[in-house]
């Protein structure tokens, strides 16, 4: 065996790789790393709103995440270092997977550090549809905690909605207080169905963690000299919620957050699929996760038709 991470043959790296779900700005400076040398940006997939896969190796006591250069030194794509690790982990799915009496709820306490992660195994949690009573929901407040239920079992799905929120603020390293069910084809969703009693707590928990990670974007950006960087802000109207952006005048551009809504020099608020339709020339596309525009400030016509979209 080699003696480092960075020593590692595919063939010994392979069986160490395991996929882990963390927020979209974690690893803190990753995004740092990766405007200097594209080369060194992590391994990642996409896998829930405000969440991503990264792909860890853990030697010797050593975790590392897998970048696409230590990719290219196996000479491997990183698609399939995603793939290894995922196979990996899901040889393990259901390790310490448990029923949670005082909840009417499963519990999966397997102690490797990726319980959360199970939830992007690809069939993982459409599996317990024949288990729990409804569409099967997850909730993964920290790395460590995954519990499911059913959402046609009142009790489970008020347990989960509140363990969720709660667990996700009490965490010393949170993940999401969303809950997650499954779509008609088995892939993971947010959970939060318009006529469900619930469904607007659950939306609720999603534009929670939208503002939560851009503003762990925001104390990222801090010295990048990159721009004004807006504090992105929650509006709520009567138990709905919205996620709210200004946009202002300037000096070097704003870093424009795609929110729910855009507040125009401190006034009127408009939907962000209109400010890309009217006002799309003065966007800019940036390399950064959760997405920011850098925005120059319009002119006054177009100010005005932006105003003529209100909410």
């Amino acid at each position: 065996m080699a003696e480092g991470v960075d020593e590692l043959s595919w063939d010994e790296a392979r069986e160490l790789l395991s996929p882990v779900l963390r927020p979209i700005t974690e690893p803190a400076q990753a995004w740092r790393v990766a405007l200097a040398d594209p080369s060194a940006a992590l391994v990642r997939t996409t896998s829930l709103p405000m969440l991503h896969t990264l792909v860890a190796i853990e030697f010797d006591q050593q975790r590392m995440f897998v970048s696409r250069a230590q990719a290219d030194s196996w000479g491997v794509d990183p698609a399939e270092v995603v793939r290894q690790a995922t196979e990996n982990l899901a040889a393990r799915a259901t390790e310490g997977l448990r029923p949670r009496i005082e909840y009417g709820l499963w519990q999966l306490a397997s102690g490797d550090g990726l319980e959360a992660s199970r939830l992007i195994l690809p069939g993982w949690l459409a599996g317990f549809r024949d288990t729990v009573k409804g569409r099967p929901v997850a909730i993964v407040p920290a790395p460590r905690v995954l519990l499911v239920g059913g959402d046609e079992a009142v009790g489970q799905i008020e347990r989960l909605v509140s363990l969720g929120a709660d667990g996700y603020r009490g965490a010393a390293q949170g993940l999401s207080p969303v809950p997650y069910t499954v779509d008609d084809h088995g892939k993971v969703v947010p959970w939060g169905p318009a006529e469900h009693p619930l469904g607007a707590a659950a939306r609720a928990s999603q534009r929670l963690l939208d503002v939560m990670c851009y503003a762990a974007q925001r104390d990222q950006l801090a010295d990048a000299e990159l721009g004004h960087v807006p504090v992105v802000k929650l509006l709520r109207e009567g138990d709905e919620s919205f996620t709210v952006c200004p946009w202002g005048p300037h000096e070097g551009g704003t870093l424009l957050a795609e929110t729910d809504l855009v507040q125009i020099d401190d006034g009127p608020l408009v939907p962000f699929s209109a400010v890309r339709k009217l006002a799309g020339g003065a966007l800019e596309a940036t390399p950064l996760r959760p997405t920011r525009w850098r925005a120059r400030w319009p002119a006054q016509a177009t100010r005005d038709k932006l105003a003529a979209h209100a909410r």
